[in-house]
């Protein structure tokens, strides 16, 4: 399985990489957590979203985005960063409708 990511063993995986990883997914569960503590508390499935916690939605998950760009994991040369986990929150959590 390590293989397909382009490492070929287990020592190519250094310590830093690990805790890049587990930085990046911390920061995401922490995010989870706290957005829905403070966002979704009182807001129930059925009703539509309002324009303020669409916005809130926004801001919050652009702010996760960053932090996730600043935090990224690098692997053999690879930057990689979990910014689209911040857009995929962010399309999930918010419902639209097209004209």
């Amino acid at each position: 399985m390590l293989r397909l990511w382009g490492v070929d063993s287990m020592n190519d995986l250094s310590f830093e990489t690990l805790q890049d990883l587990i930085a990046n997914f911390s920061i995401v569960t922490a995010y989870l957590f706290l957005a829905s503590q403070v966002i979704y508390k009182d807001w129930n499935l059925g009703t539509p979203t309002t324009l303020y916690t669409k916005l809130h939605i926004g801001v919050l998950t652009g702010i996760l985005g960053i932090i996730l760009m600043e935090f990224t994991v690098k692997l053999n040369g690879t930057i990689l960063d979990f910014r689209h986990l911040a857009i995929t929150i962010a399309a999930l959590s918010v419902e639209f409708t097209l004209p």
